[in-house]
């Protein structure tokens, strides 16, 4: 929450308070008591005895005159201190004095609280109360300044921020230390509120303070004191939506009164939060409320009726009561009650009360240390009756470590709950994470000595085998996943244990650990073995909960690394670091690898200053390089080398190393990407010597081998032109009737052995990573391996496996086993996609005729073993891109060729291998959708999901549906006479295209899915729904459908046809060598299992490499030229509108969203249901004052609405029948041939029967309910007369599949640039610049640099200070919605940059626009007007100008 009070009203004011009239009989009996004193004597201690109680009122009174006294010594040492000084200096010194004396106060307080939640044992709140004074008073009583009180609020909210994670960790067991604590504090408040400090600064502390007492109580089961905190908090503190702790107070008063059997109060309070608020979950937070009404209210009914009561006549007069009698004679005394007059004046109230104590720490006297005797003593007389059942957590989760076994289980027969959630409350962003006192404490300007944070050491890996062998239910090896940085999850690698996550919650569990790195953790507590064993001991036999429903957590400690993932032999590795910009001291790693890093900072005199540093790597030290100074507005652009130096705190220390500034061009952001995805670069050492002593053997000894010599068949590769990893060839044999065609696959474990340094370097590279766009790829293999011996370059013999296929020149192939074989080729051409692709469109090539058939005849076959392997899909054609590779559009025929032999290749292969070996193979597998979101899918998407090309021929879910396939023929015309909406854009170039007679233009438009917004969204959706493929081995799949490939609809498949950039294909060439031998499997299951383990997780870093690197060079595209883009809407929420920008599905959520309070709108966006489709639809109200140059409005009415107009959300849409689309596309996936296909669609386009293609847009448009009675676009010009109404009202709808033209640029984000949606084009005169609403001052102005100062030497001097400061309030108010807008305004440019232009004074009158130009002369004096400096007339003029030009 920030820090303004807009919510705060004082008791006499009006406010929405929860507390309404006639409800203030609620709490009568203890309306007047206090519950931090009356009702806690309820909750002491169990180790508390009989004996306390009479030894108090002395143990008070002893307590009592040693804290006076040693108040009374420490005001006395500083009067000596300060008298023996020499005069002249005494009060400087006094000063620094005091103040080093109250920072040592306020670390002795805070080590105090700190020590304080980690006791075991503590005292009744009382007796801490009287100790605890000596150390708040000297230091409240030394407050003198501002500062000083602000430094006291810091101090507050760092002593809370402890309470809270102690509360957190374990709410059962610390509630009695935290609620001690809050109290404490809530004193101090008092203290503030009463030496005259603004409540105003502090009341957010009270209210927050204040929640957490009330949430101790409810732990603890006191739900009437809840109920008055919350009455007075209420009251007083002003709760209303918006505030931090709204919902959270809300609930926990609502939840307390149905405990305290205050139904009907309780319904009171949840119908008041509803009106209140307008959040959706809020709203949906108080319905187990409702219900728990419902069940208790019916159950009474049920008891009510069950209860026996006489009326008979007989009894009616006598003094019998039954309970009919009851109910009817207190209804009859209630309606005749009369409320009495109050005598007595009321109390009058403070302006702000904070009730948690009667007292301060300040001027406490006898009298009420008195009262706090008696009090002390009142409140040992506890009972354990009293007390709330609870169950203790062991106190191997608190702050104090486990120190053996035998500890170990006597915390585990200790009674503690399982159904609270103990962990930290981390955020799951780190960077909005909370500043502990450690973090403040090494940011403070006060250097003090402290205790280094100390982390347990962790057990030796035989140790820690041996406590997992000999205790397996305590002890489990996992895999850590640092969520933030004191929360993190383990996960068990045992897929069969019981266990599969557990929490640890806290920096000191955690350990010295990195991200991933495989552990062994001890278990602490298991909240459903602890639940159902107090189940079963009849502690609680009143509770029937099926366990199954409820969500337990397993709690633990890391004691140990078995292997570390990440830099595993680097003593001091490298982290890619974003600033922490609430602690310019931390850097975050990019990669959250780590933490944090606590970096070196010895020169930086402020928070934007970062001390660089030099390794040298002769001396192995860190030399100081320079003080990098980081520009205001300009965090986010930089990203850090932070090498890390060593780790004895609670965060590692480091140094940074380079600075990197995203701006700076594209390399430095691929450099970037590099080291977030830690992608390796240099080979080890004895990987280098192997290749070296393989560059120097005899090649010769290829035709040793036992290898069949194709040296003399005519063979080819087909790659990009740029392409040096060569590892896949093919050629074609014309015999007959068949045609023999061969794969011919590089066998690099001809030279790669297993084992050798080269495989293993290999497999911890685990594959090639690809930067794109010509870019050097980061190889899995050296260099030498990949460009000489391994790959197959043109004239030099290379070892291969081949693989022959037999295709029928009528039937196409045949289903006998294909030939493998080993042998040694050689190509005798390399060729290009581009020359492929035209050879194949029979372009003019320079490639031979022979070789020019042999392609043709490829071509061929491969077309048929696509049309059956996706039938109709085949179609399908790709959208072009911004950002893509080697024109994929343009030679996708080229690509498909390749594609279809290597697809049929690697089934081959699979199918081969599994019935050599079962067990070991490393399949491709991806499992099916799961049938719910099929179902979804399809019930979303009906009646047009069968003209889906790109997924035609697919059976969506063969469990719901076996014999259900999406196909256009499965298309219901008859049924749906639905429309469907194409770009405006796409429509007229396919009009076009057909007019000219361009099948390959017309094929391009129908056959792209993504070009059309219906099967756009359903494209992206699928996606969404689709399962991750990955490596998995054939001994862990048990069934057809796990070993199969959805999307391929393949079963048994896997990866060979790539074994220089892949390292599971290197696994299947040796598996295929050991067949081809007869031998056994040369990997046993349980090493393939593993190795596909760690090889998806280097393939999906990989992967999102390759994403992060395409939007980052479609960033640096648009950062030079932003573009126009049309996105799709998604979704709709309360806060943003979700778009699909076609053929961008990999950029990330950020750059594909616009968010609400982005677009300015005056009223609270308003939801509806589309009652076709059953979506949302978000309606945002405008009123802005839109000016044209020409005076010239869209709107053809003389008068302007005064309600305000509704715009056409589909003003870039045009709208077609369905059928007609069905019989285009059916005429398209027709075998016919292109010419054939052309006169036919053109036939199409011209049959008014099935609507005019040209002109019945509009004629549709009736329709389409969203575009009834709109208007294309508005304006406050008016056709005739004066402009009346300057601010136009207007309203537009956000539907599902709504085009909005936005404009695309690029921010940095984590250090890199990634495109953002900087313009959303509304209409021709609305438009909304993102950029500008959400930092005006960057994009319009410039940050002032030079604060403001209590003196100026001149007037000169105050104008060079404020100008800056007035340039940024007036960029600041140009976004307002009262600015002004004018359109058509023609501008004559000076430069890039700069340019002019003319308003006329009567334009300006009209439009009640004032601009006011005023000359700097006017405030200066002659001397004043010439700068002193350089001689020269300053010339600048303040100019205010608040309205925004739309060019």
């Amino acid at each position: 929450m920030n820090d303004t009070y807009d919510d705060f009203r004082l008791p006499g004011t009006e406010c929405s308070h929860a507390n309404k009239e006639g409800e203030n009989s609620e709490y009568d009996s203890d309306s007047d008591s206090d519950p931090y004193y009356s009702a806690y004597s309820n909750i002491y201690d169990e180790q508390s005895d009989a004996s306390i109680p009479d030894q108090t009122t002395e143990l008070d009174n002893s307590m009592k005159t040693d804290q006076l006294d040693e108040s009374k010594d420490l005001y006395e040492q500083s009067d000596i201190t300060v008298a023996d000084v020499n005069p002249d200096v005494a009060m400087r010194l006094r000063e620094g004095n005091d103040q080093r004396k109250c920072v040592d106060k306020e670390v002795r307080l805070e080590n105090y609280y700190k020590e304080y939640l980690r006791r075991e044992q503590i005292k009744p709140y009382p007796l801490h109360h009287l100790e605890v004074r000596g150390l708040w008073i000297p230091l409240i009583e030394e407050m003198l300044t501002t500062d000083d009180y602000r430094r006291l609020i810091r101090l507050i909210r760092n002593i809370k921020a402890a309470a809270d994670e102690s509360l957190d960790t374990d709410p059962l067991a610390n509630c009695r230390r935290s609620l001690h604590v809050y109290l404490d504090l809530n004193i101090s408040v008092i203290t503030m509120v009463e030496n005259s400090i603004d409540p105003g600064h502090i009341v957010e502390e009270s209210r927050s303070i204040s929640m957490q007492i009330a949430v101790c109580f409810h732990l603890m089961g006191q739900n009437q004191n809840v109920c008055q905190i919350c009455k007075k908090m209420d009251a007083h503190l002003a709760i209303q939506p918006g505030s931090s702790v709204f919902q959270k107070f809300f609930l926990i008063w609502i939840e307390a009164l149905i405990k305290l059997q205050k139904l009907d109060i309780a319904k009171k309070k949840i119908e008041h939060y509803l009106e209140l608020t307008t959040k959706k979950e809020d709203k949906e937070a108080v319905n187990p409320f409702l219900d728990q009404i419902d069940t208790i209210e019916e159950e009474i009914k049920r008891l009510e009726d069950e209860v026996v009561d006489s009326d008979n006549e007989y009894v009616k007069d006598s003094n019998y009561t039954g309970i009919k009698q009851q109910r009817l004679k207190a209804k009859e005394i209630k309606d005749k009650h009369k409320k009495k007059k109050r005598n007595r004046p009321k109390t009058k109230q403070k302006t702000v009360e904070y009730f948690t104590m009667s007292t301060p720490w300040i001027g406490v006297d006898g009298k009420r240390l008195k009262s706090a005797n008696k009090l002390t003593q009142s409140n040992e007389s506890s009972s354990s009756s009293n007390a709330v059942e609870s169950i203790k957590k062991p106190k191997g989760h608190d702050i104090s470590d486990i120190e053996s076994d035998e500890e170990f289980d006597k915390m585990a027969r200790d009674n503690w709950i399982g159904n609270y959630n103990i962990s930290s409350d981390d955020e799951k962003d780190s960077e909005n994470e909370t500043i502990d006192y450690y973090e403040q404490n090494q940011h403070s300007k006060w250097r003090q000595k402290r205790d280094i944070f100390q982390y347990e050491e962790f057990y030796g890996t035989e140790k820690l085998k041996e406590l997992c062998k000999i205790y397996p239910n305590k002890f489990k090896i996992c895999t850590v996943k640092l969520e933030a940085a004191h929360k993190a999850v383990c996960k068990n690698i045992d897929n069969s244990d019981k266990i599969s996550n557990i929490e640890i919650s806290g920096r000191s569990k955690i350990g010295k650990v990195f991200d991933d790195d495989e552990v062994c953790v001890e278990i602490l507590m298991d909240e459903k073995e602890e639940y159902e064993r107090l189940s079963q001991c009849g502690s609680r036999p009143y509770v029937t909960v099926d366990t199954s429903k409820q969500n337990f957590k397993v709690y633990g400690q890391i004691r140990g690394v078995f292997k570390r993932i990440h830099f595993p032999n680097v003593k001091h590795p490298v982290f890619v670091c974003m600033l922490d910009e609430s602690s310019y001291h931390l850097m975050l790693p990019v990669s959250k690898t780590i933490p944090k890093l606590h970096i070196l900072k010895r020169k930086s005199t402020n928070d934007y200053q970062i001390d660089v540093y030099n390794y040298d790597t002769k001396t192995e030290e860190l030399n100081p390089k320079e003080l990098f100074t980081i520009k205001t507005g300009d965090v986010k652009n930089y990203t850090f080398l932070v090498v890390m130096i060593c780790w004895e705190d609670i965060y590692p220390l480091g140094a940074v190393i380079k600075v990197l500034n995203s701006k700076r061009g594209l390399l430095s952001g691929i450099e970037i990407l590099r080291l977030q995805h830690q992608v390796p670069t240099m080979y080890k050492q004895n990987t280098i010597e192997d290749v070296n002593e393989l560059l120097e053997s005899d090649e010769s000894i290829l035709c040793k081998k036992d290898r069949l010599d194709l040296t003399g068949l005519e063979i080819f590769t087909i790659d990009p032109s740029n392409a040096k990893d060569l590892d896949d060839a093919l050629s074609i044999e014309d015999l007959d009737d068949i045609f023999r065609v061969g794969v011919h696959i590089a066998d690099v474990t001809f030279y790669v052995e297993k084992d050798s340094h080269i495989d293993v370097e290999a497999y911890e590279r685990a594959t090639t990573f690809y930067p794109g766009q010509r870019l050097n790829p980061y190889h899995m293999l050296p260099s030498p391996l990949i460009k000489e011996l391994c790959s197959l370059i043109p004239g030099k013999a290379r070892p291969s496996i081949s693989i022959f296929f037999t295709f029928d020149k009528k039937e196409g192939l045949r289903k006998d086993l294909p030939k493998i074989k080993r042998s040694y080729i050689m190509s005798s051409k390399q060729l290009s996609y581009r020359e492929v692709q035209n050879t194949i469109l029979k372009k003019e090539t320079t490639i031979p005729d022979s070789l020019c058939k042999q392609i043709h005849d490829l071509f061929n076959l491969a077309k048929k073993q696509r049309i059956s392997r996706l039938g109709r899909g085949l179609f399908y054609s790709p959208i072009e891109k911004l950002d893509e590779d080697d024109d994929f559009r343009d030679t996708k025929e080229a690509h498909y060729l390749v594609e279809e032999f290597m697809i049929l290749t690697n089934n081959t292969i699979g199918k081969f291998l599994l019935n050599k070996f079962k067990d070991c193979i490393p399949l491709r597998v991806q499992q099916p959708p799961k049938p719910e979101h099929m179902k979804t899918w399809l019930g979303s998407h009906e009646y047009y999901a069968d003209l889906i090309l790109k997924l035609q021929e697919i059976r969506p879910s063969p469990l719901l549906w076996h014999d259900r396939k999406l196909t256009i023929d499965n298309n219901p015309t008859e049924k749906y006479h639905n429309l469907l909406m194409y770009q405006h854009w796409v429509w007229k170039k396919l009009l076009l295209a057909i007019e000219q007679k361009d099948y390959t233009a017309a094929s391009q438009i129908i056959g792209c899915d993504e070009l059309h917004p219906f099967s756009c969204l359903a494209l992206d959706e699928w996606y969404e729904y689709q399962e991750r493929a990955e490596y998995k081995c054939s001994g862990e799949v048990h069934t057809i459908q796990d070993c199969s490939h959805f999307t391929l609809g393949m079963i048994q498949y896997t990866s060979f046809t790539s074994p220089i950039r892949r390292y599971v294909d290197i696994i299947v060439h040796r598996l295929l060598h050991c067949a081809l031998d007869n031998k056994g499997p040369c990997y046993t299951k349980d090493e393939v299992s593993v190795m596909c383990q760690y090889l998806n997780e280097v393939t999906n870093r990989s992967k999102n490499y390759q994403k992060h690197c395409r939007a980052l060079r479609c960033g640096h595209k648009l950062i030079k030229q932003p573009q126009i883009f049309h996105g799709l809407v998604k979704t709709v929420s309360e806060n943003e509108v979700s778009v699909v920008i076609p053929g961008y599905k990999s950029l990330p959520k950020s750059s594909k969203t616009i968010q609400l309070n982005s677009l300015n709108a005056v009223k609270k966006p308003v939801f509806k249901t589309d009652t076709s489709t059953g979506r949302e639809i978000l309606e945002l109200t405008w009123k802005k004052r839109l000016y044209s140059f020409n005076g010239y409005t869209p709107i053809k009415k003389k008068e302007t609405k005064q309600d305000g107009y509704r715009l056409n959300p589909h003003n870039r849409g045009f709208f077609q029948q369905q059928r007609k689309w069905k019989v285009i596309l059916e005429t398209f996936t027709s075998a016919k041939s292109p010419k054939d296909k052309m006169k036919r669609l053109i036939k199409i386009f011209n049959d008014e029967r099935i609507g005019d293609s040209k002109e019945n847009g509009d004629k549709l448009l009736e329709y389409v309910p969203a575009c009834n009675e709109t208007e294309r676009d508005v304006s406050s010009e008016v056709r005739e007369g004066p402009i009346t109404l300057h601010s136009c009202e207007f309203t537009m709808t956000f539907n599902h599949q709504q085009i909005l033209p936005l404009q695309l640029s690029a921010e940095s984000v984590r250090g890199v640039l990634i495109p953002q949606i900087e313009i959303f084009d509304m209409t021709n005169n609305v438009k909304h610049c993102f950029q500008h609403v959400k930092d005006p001052v960057k994009y319009l102005e410039q940050y002032a640099t030079s604060p403001s100062k209590p003196k100026y030497t001149s007037a000169v001097d105050y104008l060079r200070t404020w100008k800056p400061l007035v340039e940024m309030e007036s960029a600041s108010n140009s976004i307002k919605s009262s600015t002004a807008t004018i359109n058509d305004v023609p501008v004559k440019f000076i430069s890039q940059y700069e340019g002019k232009f003319s308003l006329s004074k009567e334009f300006c009158d009209q439009r009640n626009i004032d601009i006011n130009k005023t000359p700097l002369s006017v405030f200066l004096n002659e001397k004043e007007a010439v700068d002193e400096e350089n001689g020269r007339e300053l010339k600048t003029l303040l100019v205010l100008i608040t309205f925004v030009l739309s060019v």
